[in-house]
């Protein structure tokens, strides 16, 4: 059974070497890895370039930059393996990890396995392993896709479910359905992806071990932040709402309000770490005195003391002391 690994590559010189060791050290060895330069102005080509000469089983792809999502499907479309799995090159994986992917998918045949992860944090020098309150060690069917994995989108603890770089995807399930990453959005392509996957999966197998390495860097939250995200997650709520009409379980408002003020929050600490709160300060006053946001606050429920704090704050209109909450939480964070 052929797996192909598709590997993301924009700026990354200094880390790819430590993710391609990883892929060409699997203990599965049938593998077709896919090196995507999304025109990378650093020394990542030559990086690919050199281990595409040592092995064979390297295939090196350069376009044009078109962000995460334009790699991406730039190596669905090329894949030639029963099963896909994505990478990204600043980050590792263990080395039994397509193995045991391999040995599920023999046995199940399902359209998509799903595993957990393990996070870095303060500087990469410690982790958490991040999973799910999930039926692990057995196939879902859709029934129970829905009940355990497509509902947390709408109220729940979503945690390792959006993420595309815990998954094993069926390469012909993905194919027959069109699957590929939105290259228009401007945040949420693994949510948007993982939530069409599931809502055309079949079967789903659970795995209950972790493989991926998730680390930290600076360069990959400079990254992440991108104008107009304030707007996207509004937009993304609207179209998530609207999905809803394809599903019979209820919303349950209050934690899919408790998400979207999260993801705000995480919002307004990356803009505040990127740009400094000086010049972040227009941004964010404009996103605490928006009336939509401030509805969904108003009926969130924090469990947290800080982020009560702030929607107290943002309750009485008290602006500037909720930014400089924002701005010292930001300091702790760092």
């Amino acid at each position: 059974m052929l797996v192909s690994i598709i590997v993301p590559i924009y700026n990354v010189e200094q880390y790819l070497v430590r993710c391609i060791d990883s892929i060409i050290n699997q203990t599965y060895q049938e593998l077709e890895i896919i090196l995507v330069n999304d025109g990378s102005p650093d020394g990542s080509l030559n990086i690919c370039n050199d281990y595409a000469q040592m092995d064979q089983r390297i295939k090196v792809i350069t376009q044009d930059n078109k962000g995460l999502s334009g790699a991406r499907n730039t190596g669905i479309i090329s894949a030639k393996g029963e099963y896909i799995s994505f990478i990204d090159a600043d980050d590792r994986v263990e080395e039994s990890m397509i193995e045991s992917y391999v040995n599920v998918a023999k046995e199940y045949n399902p359209d998509v396995i799903l595993t957990n992860i393990y996070q870095y944090h303060k500087g990469n020098l410690t982790y958490t392993e991040t999973k799910n309150n999930l039926p692990y060690g057995k196939v879902l069917n859709k029934k129970l896709i829905s009940e355990h994995i497509i509902q947390p989108y709408y109220g729940g603890y979503l945690g390792i479910i959006p993420s595309a770089c815990t998954k094993l995807y069926k390469r012909n399930f993905l194919k027959n359905y069109s699957l590929l990453f939105d290259q228009t959005l401007k945040r949420s392509e693994d949510y948007w992806f993982n939530l069409f996957v599931f809502q055309n999966s079949e079967y789903v197998y659970c795995l209950n071990k972790s493989f991926y390495h998730y680390y930290s860097n600076q360069g990959s939250m400079i990254k992440s932040f991108r104008e107009g995200q304030f707007q996207a997650f509004l937009d993304n709520r609207t179209k998530l709402l609207k999905a809803h009409e394809n599903f019979v379980f209820p919303i349950h408002w209050k934690e899919l309000n408790n998400q979207f003020v999260n993801n705000i929050n995480e919002l307004i600490l990356l803009e505040i770490n990127v740009k400094g709160i000086k010049k972040a300060y227009k941004n964010i006053h404009s996103y605490l005195t928006h009336k939509e946001f401030l509805k969904i606050y108003s009926n969130s429920s924090p469990t947290k003391k800080h982020i009560r704090m702030i929607k107290f704050l943002l309750s009485k209109g008290m602006i500037i002391p909720a930014i400089m909450s924002f701005t010292l939480w930001s300091l702790q964070e760092t």
